[in-house]
Formats: structure tokens, sequence, C-alpha cells
């Protein structure tokens, strides 16, 4: 089976995402670590269908991106940490 598709419905301020059709019953949007939206739809549901979901969705995947920015940044700094019986 092919990868994923990217999928843009060729308007402005949209969410791109990629999209990969499987056995599924409901439409699976994950936003993986690097911000990437990956949308899982049913074999027999239409593209336009799942567009107007996800797009539906727009405001919660955005928020969801910052929140994974953010974490990113955070986890970025390196910190060493000594236990008490290791500083003897």
């Amino acid at each position: 089976m092919p990868g994923p598709k990217s999928y843009n419905n060729g308007m402005e301020n949209t969410i791109q995402y990629e999209l990969t059709p499987k056995k599924v019953k409901n439409i699976i949007i994950r936003v993986k670590a690097n911000g990437v939206v990956a949308v899982t739809m049913p074999y027999r549901m239409s593209k336009k269908k799942v567009d107007a979901f996800v797009q539906s969705k727009a405001e919660w995947i955005r928020m969801m991106q910052k929140k994974l920015a953010n974490q990113q940044r955070i986890d970025a700094v390196s910190y060493t940490h000594l236990r008490a019986h290791e500083t003897d």
C-alpha cells in the first residue's frame, strides 16, 4: 500500500494534512510531534467530506501544533540531574 498523500483543498488559510485511507469506521486526526497533521479516513468516505471535517477542527489542530512546538522548545534544553547518592 502506498504511503500517505499530502492534501490541500486549494483554499487559502486551510489545514494541510497527510491523508491515508484505511479500513476504519471514523476519521482520525493526529498531530505529530513535528507538527504534521496526519488524517486516516475510511475507504468509502469522500475526500470532500474528510476535508470539511478537518477544516472544522482547524482551531484544535492549530492549538495542538502550538502546544507541541512549545514542548519541543522546552525539551531542547539539556539539564543534568544528580541524585543525592551520585554526588559522593
